[in-house]
């Protein structure tokens, strides 16, 4: 699956481990951001702060340029920054469903398969 974003059309293969390893430490260190965020006063300086992580953590995810044409053109504004947020978590999400969905189909296509194989057998 691909995501699309601001033109871009990004992978995110959530089945290989070095991508998962980077996916969770990505998630890691946005956590640390976010609880410095909560000790800060002023709303103008959290809306950076939020917006800084939200771009790091795609940074840390996809690189320091691809960060930067995620959120070109895009104002530094908390709202539109939790929208591309957002719309990466339900990709993530549908993602993940759909990797479920492929691994139960192949499940139940090796059951029928020893099934037949045993039914086989015992003629």
């Amino acid at each position: 699956m691909k995501w699309q974003t601001n033109g871009l059309s990004l992978t995110l293969d959530l089945e290989d481990l070095k991508t998962v390893q980077n996916y969770e430490n990505a998630f890691e260190l946005m956590m640390q951001e976010e609880a410095r965020i909560a000790a800060i006063a002023k709303q103008s300086e959290k809306i950076q702060a939020y917006c800084t992580m939200y771009k790091n953590l795609f940074e840390n995810l996809f690189g320091r340029k691809t960060a930067e044409q995620i959120f070109l053109d895009i104002p530094v504004n908390m709202r539109k920054y939790e929208e591309i947020y957002l719309s990466f978590l339900h990709f993530v999400m549908l993602s993940r469903v759909k990797n479920a969905d492929r691994r139960k189909e192949n499940i139940r296509t090796l059951g029928a398969n020893r099934q037949q194989k045993r039914k086989k057998r015992k003629k």
